[in-house]
């Protein structure tokens, strides 16, 4: 009877456990239920498409003329090292002559004492007089040595030493010597004046009046006018926004507050770029020399063709890889376009097919495809 009793109290107690879950169970789905209720209904067409709405932008457009703005650096082609040919005492200075000095072509740089020269140059006058009477003479002998023997042997051949051609040809060798030595005593002499062999700017002399300098020493330094040059480095993508760039006009203008004011014009770029920095060097070739110096930094503006067809569109249209979105049959479609120029909100660039509308700004998970719900920049 005891067993019989303990076996009813366990299912009993077993019936009331399993009473309790399914009225548990019951409460707690309730309760989801009503929370369930208490939410928002979900729109149908959101629900269905998942669109984002974004806000789009038609492009201004207007004509542009792209700016190219460059640093450069005044340099020369070249730099002559200026000397007299002659040694001597220098007797002038030309007041050009001096660094920072501007000098015409055949202009006086400076002078040598020409005393000792122009007595080489009499000295070989002298010598040439010599020359010629002797060969005088001697011809005079020939002749009448050549009659005498006419009269005494008719018809037979005189010997040349008879008619002394021996003795006046070597006259003649020493008058033609006599005349080189005072071609090359006057070449001498005229080399005691020394003239610039361009136009040119003065670097740097210490020629002073009463120096004694040797033949072929150097006294200064300068650099043709004609070499100057400016030279100014450009990226690929910089280029190709005024191509073709050699033959464009230039204003070349000071930096740190100088006032120069310069034209110029491109005369030649680099073949290759360079291959570490990728970028190409522009030569340009001012139209005055005067204001500037070799080494100064300057700034340096190209312009390049106008653009008619150019469009305007808002910075913030960029996206972070430098693309732009449009729409597109209602979905995001990337564009890749050419910048030209930028104003303080706006980039300038190179017209391409905005078809629905340009993105204004794009969401940072931009995706091709991405369906969208348009929303014009009137409603913003």
């Amino acid at each position: 009877m005891k067993f019989l009793k303990s076996n009813w109290t366990i299912g009993v107690l077993q019936l009331i456990f399993v009473i309790a879950v399914i009225s548990l169970a019951f409460l707690v789905v309730s309760a989801l239920s009503k929370i369930e209720d208490k939410r928002s209904p979900i729109s149908p067409d959101i629900a269905e498409h998942n669109a984002v709405s974004l806000t789009v932008v038609l492009p201004e457009m207007a004509p542009y003329q792209p700016v190219l703005s460059l640093n450069g650096v005044v340099k020369t082609q070249t730099e002559v090292s200026l000397a007299a040919q002659v040694g001597g005492k220098v007797i002038s200075v030309s007041d050009s002559f001096r660094p920072g000095g501007i000098i015409a072509r055949n202009d006086v740089l400076f002078s040598i004492d020409p005393s000792d020269f122009k007595l080489n140059v009499e000295a070989a006058n002298a010598e040439i007089a010599a020359a010629q009477s002797s060969l005088t003479q001697l011809e005079a002998e020939a002749k009448l040595a050549i009659e005498e023997w006419n009269a005494l042997y008719p018809g037979e051949k005189i010997s040349d030493l008879a008619a002394k051609r021996p003795q006046i040809a070597a006259a003649k060798a020493r008058l033609q010597s006599a005349e080189a030595a005072r071609k090359q005593a006057e070449l001498a002499l005229s080399r005691t004046t020394v003239r610039a062999p361009s136009d040119m700017r003065i670097l740097a002399t210490q020629l002073t009046i009463g120096q004694i300098i040797a033949p072929n020493q150097s006294v200064g330094r300068g650099y043709p006018l004609q070499g100057v040059e400016i030279s100014a480095t450009a990226s690929q993508a910089e280029l190709s926004i005024i191509a073709p760039v050699v033959g464009r006009s230039v204003d070349i203008a000071g930096r740190s507050g100088s006032s120069l004011d310069v034209k110029g014009v491109v005369v030649r770029r680099d073949a290759a770029l360079d291959e570490r920095t990728r970028l190409a060097n522009l030569y340009i070739r001012p139209e005055t020399y005067q204001d500037l110096s070799v080494g100064e930094f300057v700034s340096v503006r190209v312009a390049g063709d106008v653009v008619e067809d150019a469009m305007r569109i808002p910075k913030s249209a960029f996206s972070r890889k430098g693309e732009v979105w449009v729409v597109a049959n209602g979905r995001l479609a990337p564009r890749l376009v050419i910048q030209i120029g930028e104003t303080e909100t706006q980039f300038v660039v190179r017209r391409f097919h905005v078809a629905d509308g340009l993105v204004a700004i794009p969401p940072g998970d931009s995706t091709e495809g991405m369906e969208v719900n348009i929303r014009s920049g009137a409603e913003e």
